[in-house]
């Protein structure tokens, strides 16, 4: 964000309003005037996009994993005509090889796909960019409790032992921070880590979990695949189902007294653009990461049965 200001931008950016909060902190914390578009109730369906963008900031995202094609499109297009800043948003999709032609910055987060805590990627088009990264910058508070947090997430039944620890270190980044290296502890796991396995076996479960749900006509009843095709070159951070919005939380809460633990991307506030506001009510994130596999898959699927045969 430092950069783009010093190359003499307007103040105002472009977001999608179906987003985590934290991605419209910088901007708030910088003075931004943020402008919202929609992506439509299935995250693919662009509306109320900006006509005018000359000098100003664009940001648009990857659901989870999948290439946001239509903002793309459009993208190629308004580029023709205008001039102005794009910031793509890859946290969701660390491992995949997309089309980044058209994104002036584009950012990652490995720790969404690995259980390394820390650990983040930015890559900028322009040659002058130089990102001065603090050696010396002191996030001990934020390391200790992200592995402590998930050492206690894999040895106790107790979820609040370690979902406070995790939700209280992820307030500490919203913050103004100084970038900073990778923590040795990261590099420890990275460097341990067969990436080529992790996106194998998320691609994997992502399609027996699919084939699953689309051959039991009962779940298919109840429960929407938000994508339908896994394409070669997407590795996916979990597998979004749209559910009815009055039963979602009772449904959440369902699968995590039997140890399945789902996030919600994202509780989004109440918001002027429908689409948005009534997808993140019905949205639910199954995990379909590396550490499961094929009888995990069939436990979910088991369970999900269970919750609406009786509701």
């Amino acid at each position: 964000m430092q950069d783009l200001l010093k190359k003499g931008i307007e103040k105002v950016a472009y977001l999608p309003i179906f987003c985590c909060e934290s991605v419209k902190q910088p901007f708030i914390q910088l003075g931004f005037e943020i402008k919202y578009y929609s992506m439509g109730e299935d995250l693919q369906q662009p509306k109320s996009l900006p006509v005018d963008l000359n000098n100003k900031v664009f940001l648009f995202i990857n659901y989870f994993g999948f290439e946001n094609k239509c903002i793309y499109s459009w993208l190629q297009k308004k580029k023709e005509v205008q001039s102005f800043f794009v910031i793509e948003d890859c946290v969701q999709a660390a491992f995949n090889s997309f089309d980044h032609t058209l994104s002036d910055y584009i950012i990652y987060s490995f720790r969404k796909f690995t259980p390394q805590p820390d650990g983040a990627a930015l890559i900028a088009r322009s040659s002058k960019f130089n990102l001065e990264l603090d050696t010396h910058y002191d996030n001990e508070e934020f390391l200790g409790k992200q592995i402590f947090g998930k050492v206690l997430r894999a040895s106790v039944e107790d979820e609040a032992l370690y979902l406070n620890l995790l939700k209280d270190s992820e307030l500490l980044l919203d913050v103004p921070i100084l970038p900073s290296e990778i923590s040795d502890i990261s590099k420890l796991i990275m460097n341990r880590i067969d990436i080529v396995e992790v996106k194998r076996k998320r691609k994997e479960n992502w399609e027996n979990l699919f084939y699953e749900l689309d051959s039991n006509d009962f779940l298919k009843a109840n429960i929407k695949s938000l994508f339908k095709c896994l394409g070669n070159n997407i590795v996916p951070l979990g597998f979004p189902i749209i559910v009815d919005e009055k039963k979602r939380d009772e449904l959440l809460s369902f699968l995590r007294s039997r140890n399945i633990y789902c996030p919600v991307h994202w509780r989004i506030r109440s918001s002027s653009i429908k689409e948005d506001y009534e997808l993140s009510k019905k949205i639910i994130t199954i995990p379909i990461d590396q550490r499961l596999g094929e009888a995990e898959i069939k436990y979910i699927i088991q369970t999900l049965i269970n919750f609406y045969e009786v509701h």
